[in-house]
């Protein structure tokens, strides 16, 4: 017996989007599913059609298998559907009534009392990330309340036992969908919030809860070589939890504010340094800062060209949580001057003379930045 064509079968086009396959197996399926349309005898193997139809336009491999091969796509036995009890062959049944009615068929948990974890941004300089610092936060969080000790007990009693929920967190309940089906949902307990527990007498000053907004200072350790992106993590440094559930932690974002000078690439340092033209030509030394304040000497070497790259091992970043530095690159940038002496002019004119060359007074300096450029 010839097979009928998937597309046929959904009632799509064969051009249809992944969206309207999957629409127009929800509605296939909720027809002939075999607990909603118990008249038809052949219910129960149009459903099975239905859904190995869906699991192969649904899969772009086996669509575009099926696009070409039709039926006969080479593959192991062809395509086959999957189990039954899966709803559909890939496709989980119970999604088409938890879309529909809003609810679960799975059994739920006790909602959990622990802390949320908190997040705090904080920037700092390259010096700082060079060399580590401390920061003093102003940290605002739920902590745990001091007359009760965390309780949310007046008297510091243990809670009860919720007697609605018979401390599970969840009630169950059963509603009737729009097939006739009879439908059972879990959902979190309005007489507990969830929790299982109940206090009976709880404390004024937290309403019960075991905790309170409270403001705190932290000071916080930076290490050296941290960077843009690095965290640092405080265990239960977050809200505290419920009547002394768990708490969440603390988690410190650093971003690390551009430096003047110094641009930062891992744990290397590049600087661009402008070098006078006389001691890019004869060579020399030039005095510079570093981050940590320190002055040290830069051997320019003679007839540097403009772009030469000067490295010096471990005068870059640390790295972090290492006793590892990077290295330094400075990068060489001839330096022109622009207000000249008179006797500076006349000397750089003797030396143009000097070398044969035929040049304006004013110009020579700007001619000579045009070439090195």
């Amino acid at each position: 017996m010839e097979r009928e064509d998937y597309y046929n079968l959904l009632g799509v086009e064969k051009n249809a989007t992944p969206d309207e396959i999957k629409r127009a197996y929800r509605k296939k399926a909720r027809e002939y599913h075999p607990d909603v349309n118990r008249t038809d005898p052949n219910a129960e193997e149009k459903f099975k059609e239905i859904g190995e139809a869906y699991d192969v336009l649904s899969n772009p491999e086996k669509r575009a298998m099926y696009d070409r091969f039709g039926h006969d796509a080479p593959k192991a036995g062809g395509f086959s559907g999957g189990n039954m009890n899966s709803g559909g062959f890939g496709f989980d049944f119970s999604d088409i009534f938890d879309g529909f009615f809003g609810a679960s068929t799975t059994s739920g948990r006790r909602t959990d009392l622990s802390g949320d974890s908190l997040r705090y941004d904080i920037n700092i300089t390259l010096k700082q990330a060079y060399e580590g610092t401390g920061v003093t936060l102003d940290l605002s969080r739920l902590a745990t309340c001091s007359e009760c000790d965390g309780t949310g007990s007046a008297t510091k009693s243990a809670p009860d036992t919720c007697e609605v929920c018979g401390g599970s967190g969840q009630v169950k309940r059963v509603g009737t969908s729009m097939f006739g089906l009879q439908i059972m949902s879990t959902a979190p307990c309005d007489a507990c919030n969830g929790s299982g527990q109940k206090v009976k007498d709880p404390c004024p000053n937290c309403h019960g809860q075991g905790r309170k907004r409270s403001h705190e200072e932290l000071e916080v350790d930076i290490p050296a070589g941290v960077d843009t992106g690095s965290k640092i993590r405080y265990s239960g440094k977050g809200d505290a939890g419920t009547r002394n559930s768990h708490a969440g932690d603390l988690i410190i974002v650093i971003n690390v504010k551009p430096h003047a000078d110094y641009e930062r690439h891992g744990i290397d340092l590049l600087r661009r340094i402008e070098v006078p033209y006389s001691v890019m030509v004869l060579g020399g030394k030039i005095e510079l800062e570093h981050l940590n304040g320190e002055v040290f000497e830069c051997e320019i070497p003679v007839n540097c060209k403009n772009g030469v790259n000067i490295r010096l091992k471990g005068r870059g970043m640390p790295e972090l949580r290492s006793t590892r530095f990077g290295d330094l690159h400075l990068i060489t940038d001839v330096s022109v001057p622009k207000d000249l002496s008179k006797r500076e002019r006349e000397l750089l004119t003797a030396f143009a003379k000097e070398r044969g060359e035929q040049v304006n007074d004013a110009g020579f300096f700007q001619k000579v930045k045009d070439l090195l450029e």
